[in-house]
């Protein structure tokens, strides 16, 4: 029974958003490596969107609230301003990684967005 919970327990690690397993079944591949590097980076971008929608909205809250004082004023505006690089920073390495993949042939396709198909 132990061994049931430890491989539960370790199935559900590996499976993480909506995509499948974040950790590709073959490793030891070249496809499973770069498999590996599309799944983590999906899985960035899927985490990224809704934590910087937080962040601007209690940066914007903080703007509201803050009754005209200047910290306030500077903390919410730093809030935002960091979301937002944060967003592009993510966009920006799903773009590099994208273009790397697409270079060393991994054939990936923009149809279902950043899917690998290794043959």
């Amino acid at each position: 029974m132990n061994k049931d919970v430890v491989h539960q327990s370790k199935k559900l690690a590996l499976t993480i958003g909506f995509w499948g397993p974040l950790v590709p079944q073959d490793t030891n591949s070249w496809c499973g490596l770069l498999q590996l590097f599309q799944n983590v980076l999906n899985f960035a971008l899927t985490i990224s969107v809704p934590i910087a929608t937080i962040v601007i909205v209690y940066g914007g809250f903080v703007i509201m609230t803050g009754g005209g004082e200047p910290d306030k004023l500077k903390t919410g505006r730093d809030a935002i301003i960091a979301a937002l690089v944060g967003v592009i920073i993510v966009f920006g390495a799903w773009l590099i990684i994208n273009t790397v993949l697409n270079i060393v042939g991994a054939n990936v396709s923009v149809a279902p967005w950043s899917a690998l198909s290794c043959s």
